[in-house]
């Protein structure tokens, strides 16, 4: 690939930058509409077709290592998103990968519980950067109106794969005894060894960052570089250093993000956890609740790629991320409280439904408000540590005493979605009047020290 140096347009490089993200005295704030004007003579056409070879070299890859990654990501969140710029995304998510899928597989041969800790606790330091590094790829790659759109993209082959992984996971027992090894043992080595051959497909296909990339020509690099820089002004990458992280840790709607974050995950790691426990108690087999507990997965994933689309067109987060929390809240009600089948598995389908739409949507809604890389990787990172935490708390709150309605963690779930919307329309009330001093003129300063720049509501 040609020097990316020699065709980017003229910007402000991190060296011109102090640590908070400002311009540096005496160098002017990056300022978008230069950014904008350059971008205008970018060929629509050919824009489209190099953006569609972006997301097939980027999505599905990423999207099905996701998938392989959908127990622990609770710790070494930080540390990940600054390894990746330094190891490459190939290295990094690959050998990551690699030694999760391996760590899997030696599950399946435990002996006893302190082997099988032992282990669990490596995979979770293993699996848990996947996801931080995740969104701070796609983040670096798409553009504010375009990112919800692909992160559902991106979630759904994990929702895919939730659906079916307890009928997978019952056919890998059909090996019972099979070389002598235990039924429960062929599912973590039979996962494992799936993750692994996935490990080595990632290495030929995963991407770099946009200014590292080596799959699109000098041409093409110039007009995703181009795009980003007049969408935020951050293609240039900023190393998150020490006093960055000390800065960002007390900036309030970066902790707004990551509580929605958690709020939004909860009641996704519940019903993941709980769903089949909750069908079975109505009354349904052992067969039939595994085929039952399909279909809530498959509607969740239809209603979050619908919710992104939307909210992508129409480029608009707050309204898509209060109405999933409301259709989330009235769907564990129903669970909890209703009687009937038919009326608590409709629950079902709404629970999961609003969660799975609100994690892609206060990950947008989070990337779209943000500006520079150092920033929207220590987010990333933050976000996922909650994501960490809900998990905890789900597993915490939906107690085996409460079996079968799991009222106690139904409370806690309604709980979070009010937070949720609470905190969702104070933080766009705060963005909505930013926005109006900056178009008024009687703004301080730029928003994200960006001219040109305003929140996403």
């Amino acid at each position: 690939m040609a020097d990316i140096e020699k065709i980017q347009p003229e910007r402000i490089t991190p060296s011109d930058k102090s640590d908070d993200g400002q311009a540096a005295p005496g160098s002017e704030l990056p300022t978008l509409s230069k950014y904008q004007a350059a971008a205008q003579d970018i060929d629509p056409i050919i824009e489209k077709r190099v953006m569609r070879k972006v997301d097939w070299r980027l999505m599905p890859i990423l999207g099905f290592l996701m998938a392989f990654s959908i127990i622990d990501r609770n710790s070494l969140e930080f540390i990940s998103n600054i390894m990746i710029r330094w190891a490459g995304v190939k290295v990094f998510l690959t050998v990551t990968t690699f030694l999760w899928g391996l760590v899997y597989v030696c599950s399946g041969f435990s002996k006893n519980w302190q082997t099988l800790a032992a282990l669990r606790a490596l995979l979770g330091i293993f699996e848990a950067g996947f996801q931080p590094a995740s969104i701070y790829i796609l983040g670096v790659w798409y553009t504010r109106n375009e990112v919800m759109t692909r992160l559902g993209i991106y979630y759904s082959f994990s929702l895919v794969l939730g659906g079916f992984s307890a009928i997978l996971a019952t056919g890998f027992t059909k090996m019972e005894g099979l070389g002598g090894v235990a039924g429960w043992s062929w599912i973590f080595i039979m996962e494992g060894l799936l993750t692994i051959i996935l490990s080595f497909g990632a290495w030929f296909l995963l991407i770099d960052f946009p200014d590292r990339n080596n799959f699109l020509s000098a041409e093409e690099t110039k007009i995703v570089l181009a795009r980003i820089d007049a969408d935020r002004g951050d293609a240039t990458y900023d190393a998150l250093t020490w006093s960055k992280i000390v800065k960002y840790t007390f900036e309030a709607k970066l902790w707004g993000f990551a509580i929605l974050f958690f709020c939004a995950c909860m009641p996704s790691y519940a019903l993941s956890t709980f769903l089949p426990v909750i069908l079975g108690s109505m009354g349904w087999g052992v067969t039939k609740t595994e085929l039952m507990v399909a279909p809530p997965f498959l509607v969740a994933l239809i209603v979050m790629l619908i919710c992104s689309r939307l909210s992508d067109h129409y480029r608009l987060r707050a309204p898509f991320i209060i109405f999933a929390s409301i259709v989330c809240l009235i769907g564990f009600l129903m669970v909890a409280w209703c009687e009937g089948n038919g009326v608590r598995y409709t629950g079902a389908f709404l629970g999961f439904s609003g969660a799975s739409a609100n994690v892609v949507g206060t990950i947008a809604y989070q990337n779209n408000n943000l500006v520079g890389q150092s920033k929207r990787s220590y987010s990333a990172a933050l976000t996922s540590t909650l994501s960490g935490i809900s998990g905890i708390v789900a597993t915490t709150v939906f107690r085996q005493q409460d079996f079968p309605r799991y009222r106690p963690g139904a409370i806690a779930t309604v709980v979070t979605q009010i937070i949720a919307i609470f905190i969702v329309v104070v933080m766009t009330v705060a963005f909505h009047m930013k926005n109006r001093a900056v178009r008024n003129g009687t703004a301080k300063a730029p928003i994200e020290g960006t001219e040109g720049f305003f929140y996403t509501l």
